[in-house]
């Protein structure tokens, strides 16, 4: 499972990117899944 305070210093800043129609992501719970966003339709891509 992975645990944003353990992934947050691999990101600029230590914050977790926002998403640009002021949603949130939540990250996947295991490695190679991608974050999904609280805005029905908005994807991260790789």
């Amino acid at each position: 499972m992975i645990v944003e305070a353990e992934v947050l210093s691999y990101f600029k800043g230590s914050r977790l990117p926002t998403c640009p129609g002021d949603g949130s992501y939540q990250l996947p719970r295991t490695v190679g899944e991608l974050p999904t966003c609280s805005i029905p339709g908005h994807v991260v891509h790789k």
